[in-house]
């Protein structure tokens, strides 16, 4: 989720209870927020629009073209940059992530969303398996739009919304993205979660590089990057790039490599 200006800085995770399994919730997708991404605010989507259409600072064509996948593996990055996670595990600074030895099912609701959706919808998944070597695997679609209560075995859920059915969009903010982990014997794994994007986000340039760029960022929140603040990575709020940098790549690939649970 991008800000025009950076927000101020905040720390990931929470509390715990003593209970054996806990589930947590990351993210500004749910009601009990344990670490928080404020919001991809619509004066950098107008920014973006703008830039694209002048051609003057943004690529229109395959922002992704440089990226080159590898099967089975993370990408790796090309020189150092910035990351943080969005949790940690309870008295470490090591990732929680998804477990890498399952399957991540994936649905989407297309209900408001754009033209070109699916394809959008591919790319992001695409992009989030290669950096992290996670198994994301598309299964359909749903008319399931229970946003704010992901379970453990609930698919992760992509879709698009407006502030009265999800109000984190409220404001400027027009992209949401995090997911919800489940602790066992002190040891945390996210086992779910959900991308929301703005009904209206609007598409730019050839390849509807501004929503495309929006979605990626939130599934890296998604699988838990946090913000930096390096404009120069994805995951800064306010990037000055379209595609993941070396810290981005760096990060998406140390979430992909947790041990197994």
């Amino acid at each position: 989720m991008y800000y025009p200006d950076p927000p101020p800085r905040r720390r990931s995770g929470s509390a715990v209870s003593g209970v054996l399994m806990t589930m947590l919730v990351v993210g500004t997708v749910l009601g009990l927020v344990v670490a928080t991404h404020p919001g991809y605010e619509a004066g950098t989507i107008r920014a973006l629009v703008a830039d694209v259409v002048s051609g003057d600072a943004w690529r229109t064509e395959d922002p992704w073209s440089e990226q080159v996948p590898v099967s089975g593996a993370p990408l790796e990055a090309n020189g150092s940059g910035d990351y943080t996670f969005a949790m940690t595990q309870p008295g470490s600074d090591e990732p929680v992530g998804y477990d890498p030895c399952t399957v991540v099912e994936v649905v989407v609701n297309p209900e408001g969303a754009p033209d070109g959706y699916a394809e959008m919808v591919d790319v992001a998944v695409q992009r989030t398996a290669e950096a992290t070597g996670l198994d994301l695997r598309l299964v359909g679609e749903t008319d399931d739009r229970d946003f704010l209560e992901r379970q453990a075995g609930d698919p992760v859920l992509i879709g698009w919304a407006d502030e009265e059915e999800v109000p984190a969009l409220a404001g400027e903010t027009v992209g949401i993205g995090g997911s919800s982990a489940l602790e066992r014997a002190g040891v945390r794994h996210y086992v779910t979660g959900t991308v929301v994007l703005d009904v209206d986000v609007p598409r730019a340039g050839r390849s509807g590089v501004v929503a495309q760029t929006v979605l990626v960022h939130e599934f890296a929140h998604l699988v838990g990057l946090g913000h930096v603040d390096s404009p120069t990575e994805l995951m800064h709020p306010s990037p000055v790039t379209t595609a993941y940098g070396p810290g981005d790549l760096a990060g998406l690939a140390a979430l992909g490599s947790v041990p197994c649970r």
